[in-house]
């Protein structure tokens, strides 16, 4: 099973992989075109972490992390809920 953390992190490693085959000059001009199109429409790092933030604050079913860290994820999860309380 994915974990968020993990999902996040397939994101923005995707979104990089998109951004490397649009500045390389040795692959088809078709491909690198297809490689823009996707970026324009692929979500930001911060839009995936404030996605990951949102959904854990809602209670909602998690699909992302509000980082691609596992452990980092679990300390901004800690501080979430300190500020549930406080």
């Amino acid at each position: 099973m994915t974990m968020p953390h993990e999902r996040t992190r397939a994101v923005i490693e995707t979104r990089k992989f998109l951004e490397a085959l649009r500045l390389r000059d040795d692959i088809p001009a078709d491909v690198k075109k297809d490689a823009i199109w996707c970026l324009r429409h692929f979500p930001t790092d911060s839009i995936v972490k404030a996605a990951g933030y949102a959904t854990t604050r809602s209670g909602v079913e998690n699909p992302f992390a509000t980082s691609a860290d596992y452990d980092e994820h679990k300390l901004n999860l800690e501080r979430l809920e300190k500020m549930k309380h406080d």
